[in-house]
């Protein structure tokens, strides 16, 4: 039968009433070392509160950034209603600046996080040494397994917060689809190599020989502290690449060609095909990746042979709405000059004349209430004729705004200097675009040897102490392997801007189904070592699995 686990903040309470001094006639003085082992437990127990306080800190971190995309979209949305059509770009330009400034808060905040879980690790660390020895083993061996799933969780909340984010850019069209999906493909191909990696290197040893295990960990330990230095500066070094690429295709839009020439009359036939490529990590593995450029833009030879028929269709649709509001404008003089008109300015002129002259409070109420009246009386009388008047006003600029676009675009169509400058900007932007994704390919490289060195440091100092086998870690592996292929199958099936979303969607119920078992087991063990500090012997779960598990492409 399992015992009862008792709620951290609730020993923390009792041990705190414990403390409380009483009148008796009972001497109930305590030893020094009785008061030492209490307050050694409040320790504990005050440590772990404060750990478990840290981890529950990322619901609240997704929370947030759930709020900050829900803001984005409204403000967004309010942009569209309120602005113009020709003012519909700069608002979707700021809702891809939101949502950068989002997630970039949101990626800072986890990383806080985890630099306040490290300390209260630690702090959770250096309270335990007052345990018996075996105690104290247990306690170690818990707040391991607690460090490891810490780490995993963080790396499923940053996780998270990428799909969330790439969501809403899939949902409002702030990025290609083609870019978009090489990159997933390219996360699920580096996925792939580097798990293949892990099992070739979990292959070398034997579950016999647990010190060849623990020289292996510390090795690579040391050898991913002179990779993460390395890799960070590379980091940069993409994110510069990469900033620069997409500054110089932004800058494309504020060209002559692309700002007067109507999406319309334009196609993106002119894009440069897709590069398909092999990324080689030289150790046996691979990554296959695409190369895909944003579109490059050209005029359409077909819609422009129609250009001069739509202008002339539409220099008579404004004429037409040139007469509509002289109707409208007509109509309205007609009917304010009708005697029911008339006597109804007349008596809003009296009502006005009565409030201006009551001398009490009460003749002031009444004389307001009549005035009121007047006013609504006179507005109802030419309602209809004001509203028409405004709506054939509005009608008249939009169908003027849209004949000064079709006779800006044909002058630009007819324009080669403002294409051949948008042409030269755009292979500056492909230039650009090749250095970014050497600088990416560089960056994957070391930083598939940092995971591998990063994970072998602590799986194999997992296996050392008895708290894994190779056969979990293989089969592990493998699991993962199967999901990055999974992912690949479903990104290739990926035609529409829809389905790009669904994709995002089933990603991110998969990471969140992930981070809900992941914490259910942290708090297994959090129980646990809430036990050890009790004195009882601690219910610990017997392994880490998760178990059935679907893949996110399910």
């Amino acid at each position: 039968m399992k015992k009862k686990f008792i709620a951290v903040s609730v020993l923390i309470c009792a041990l705190a009433l414990g403390s409380t001094t009483l009148t008796s006639c009972v001497d109930d003085n305590e030893s020094a070392s009785v008061t030492a082992i209490r307050d050694a437990k409040a320790n504990q127990l005050n440590a772990l509160a404060k750990l478990s306080e840290e981890q529950a800190n990322a619901v609240k971190i997704q929370a947030e950034a759930d709020v900050a995309i829900k803001n984005a979209k409204a403000a967004y949305q309010q942009a569209l209603a309120e602005a113009e059509q020709m003012k519909t770009d700069i608002a979707k330009a700021t809702l891809e600046t939101d949502i950068a400034t989002a997630k970039a808060e949101a990626e800072a905040a986890l990383n806080s996080q985890l630099a306040a879980l490290e300390s209260s690790k630690l702090e959770l660390i250096n309270v335990i040494g007052s345990l018996e020895n075996a105690q104290q083993q247990k306690a170690s061996e818990l707040i391991t397994y607690m460090d490891n799933l810490m780490n995993e969780i963080h790396s499923l909340n940053n996780e998270l917060i990428t799909k969330k984010f790439l969501k809403v850019e899939a949902e409002y069209e702030l990025s290609n689809k083609e870019i978009a999906k090489a990159k997933e493909e390219k996360i699920n191909q580096t996925t792939i190599a580097e798990n293949e990696a892990l099992i070739a290197e979990y292959e070398k040893y034997s579950q016999e020989d647990l010190t060849k295990a623990k020289e292996a960990a510390l090795a690579a330990e040391v050898e991913a502290k002179g990779l993460g230095t390395q890799l960070n500066d590379l980091d940069q070094k993409y994110l510069s690449a990469q900033n620069a690429a997409n500054a110089a295709y932004n800058k494309l839009s504020e060209t002559p060609f692309m700002a007067n020439v109507m999406s319309t009359y334009r196609n993106t036939d002119a894009t440069p095909d897709d590069v398909e490529y092999t990324i080689d990590f030289g150790d046996g593995t691979i990554a296959k990746a695409t190369k895909v450029y944003d579109e490059k833009w050209q005029i359409d030879t077909d819609a422009v042979q129609g250009l001069n028929d739509q202008i002339a269709y539409q220099e008579k649709e404004v004429a037409k709405a040139e007469l509509k509001v002289k109707e409208a404008e007509k109509a309205l003089a007609d009917k304010k000059a009708t005697q029911a008109y008339k006597d109804a300015v007349a008596a809003v002129d009296a009502a006005q004349k009565a409030y201006d002259e009551a001398t009490t409070s009460a003749d002031k109420e009444n004389a307001w209430n009549t005035l009121q009246n007047a006013k609504n009386a006179l507005e109802a009388i030419t309602v209809v004729e004001e509203d028409n008047v405004e709506q054939a006003t509005n009608d008249k600029e939009y169908a003027e705004e849209w004949l000064a676009d079709l006779q800006e675009t044909q002058t630009y169509v007819n324009d080669t200097k403002a294409y051949d400058e948008y042409v030269k900007l755009y292979d500056e932007y492909v230039k650009l675009r090749d250095a970014e994704e050497e600088a990416q390919i560089a960056y994957l490289k070391v930083e598939h040897n940092w995971n591998i060195k990063n994970t072998l440091a602590t799986n194999l100092s997992n296996v050392a102490n008895n708290m894994t086998d190779y056969a979990e870690l293989i089969n592990d592996c493998n699991e993962k392997i199967n999901n990055a292929k999974q992912n690949d199958v479903a990104l290739e099936a990926i035609e529409t801007q829809e389905e790009l979303i669904a994709y995002y969607d089933s990603q991110i119920k998969f990471i969140t189904s992930k981070i809900e078992v992941k914490n259910k087991l942290y708090a297994q063990y959090e129980a646990a070592l809430t036990q050890v500090f009790d004195g009882q012997t601690p219910e610990v779960p017997e392994t880490p699995e998760e178990g059935g598990e679907e893949t996110p492409a399910e």
